[in-house]
């Protein structure tokens, strides 16, 4: 018998139709238990919650910044590597190897790229400037740590009784009480950078994300996940610049990550190290997004003075830290499609399309809004349309 799984899209051959009915029992058994994790957390509520109107994101805490005043962000660097104890050590391997399995079987992309986490972040004195600056403290954590300590939360831990990577690694209760310095996080806290693009008409502009295009993917082609236009991992390589440079300028020529590690001589991988002297620049990794994921002429096209950020965001349901900020687009929507269509992304196999949402509009917003999420994407989204908001109505 032939069956055709529809999630990680590949066929199976069964000998028997007990194998299948078995099959699809753990299917639907894991399914409920990640629909009941993804109920909002028990212990205690969250304090800051993102909102828009009535509309409340409950598993994405606001750890710093509104949705209205930019804030400056630096960042320095240091290697000090994530280190594995006890039960994450003991069961690390066994569910890398399970997650290489199952993107291959899915046709997803598997690459163990150079990412970074954060360590710690603190408000700092702005630079000929009166906005806010925060200054962020980066090092090193690889995609393939990501992929297992921070997507098998309901891994029973080999220590025994009823505990989970997330019952006791990933408790909102210790992200409000330490909300600025996460020395005691033993996942990866790998830090995303998420950007609404909003073009001059008021759009913003959101992916559908496609759930074969990442060994992470989730949702389904019918009933796809969505997130904002730009929505990056930093990668250590392809986001680094020295220290002295304050145009945001990287120090490398972009090229595909797979190109790059595939490299004889000189290949970058996760053990890429960020030389004394320089640093990773958050964004870099903005524009990057735009490079990759939207458009490769907008790329070219949009100031660095157009990517704004907003506020730091910790989303509770996947345990990271993320940025959430826009991008001011000086274009119609009508000439952003164009270019979206002649010029796509240089690597845009993550979504399945762009589509634009009518920030004025608070229908328009909610209707989306309802929709299935990243948590940190929806946060950013809110996000930007807080922000329009509050720019219209400040202008006048």
């Amino acid at each position: 018998m032939i069956h055709f799984d529809v999630k990680d899209y590949n066929f199976i051959l069964y000998v028997r139709i007990e194998d299948l009915k078995e099959h699809l029992k753990k299917r639907v058994e894991a399914t409920l238990a990640d629909l009941a994790c993804k109920a909002p957390p028990s212990g205690p509520r969250n304090p800051k919650p993102v909102t828009f109107g009535d509309f409340t994101e409950d598993q994405a805490y606001r750890m710093f910044g509104e949705y209205t005043s930019p804030i400056d962000i630096r960042s320095v660097y240091s290697h000090e590597h994530l280190v594995l104890e006890g039960d994450l050590d003991k069961i690390y391997n066994r569910l890398a190897e399970q997650g290489k399995q199952k993107a291959e079987r899915s046709g997803a992309a598997y690459f163990n790229g150079p990412c970074a986490r954060l360590l710690r972040f603190s408000e700092v004195t702005a630079q000929d400037t009166e906005r806010k600056a925060v200054e962020l403290h980066l090092a090193p954590v690889s995609w393939e740590q990501f992929t297992v300590l921070n997507n098998n939360f309901d891994i029973d831990l080999p220590s025994g009784g009823t505990e989970t990577i997330r019952s006791k690694y990933a408790t909102p209760k210790s992200v409000y009480s330490n909300d600025r310095d996460f020395s005691w996080c033993r996942l990866s806290n790998i830090l995303a950078v998420t950007c609404t693009p909003i073009t001059s008409d008021g759009f913003g502009l959101v992916q559908a994300r496609n759930p074969h295009g990442v060994a992470v993917g989730e949702g389904s082609v019918n009933r796809p996940m969505h997130t904002v236009g730009i929505n990056e991992n930093i990668h250590r390589y392809l986001d680094e610049v020295d220290l002295a440079n304050k145009f945001h300028e990287p120090l490398h020529e972009w090229e595909p990550s797979r190109k790059l590690a595939a490299d004889r001589k000189n290949p970058v991988d996760q053990t890429y190290k960020v030389p004394p002297g320089h640093t990773l620049d958050v964004y870099v990794t903005a524009r990057r997004g735009m490079l990759e994921e939207v458009s490769k002429k907008l790329f070219k096209l949009v100031p660095i003075t157009a990517y704004k950020f907003l506020n730091i965001i910790y989303d509770l349901y996947k345990f990271q830290p993320t940025l959430g900020g826009v991008v001011e687009l000086n274009y119609t929507w009508r000439e952003v499609e164009r270019m979206i269509n002649d010029f796509p992304g240089a690597d845009h196999s993550e979504y399945l399309e762009i589509k634009p949402v009518n920030l004025k509009s608070d229908a328009d917003v909610l209707e989306i809004l309802r929709k299935d999420w990243l948590v940190h994407g929806r946060a950013a989204f809110i996000t930007a349309a807080n922000y329009l908001r509050y720019r219209e109505k400040s202008e006048g």
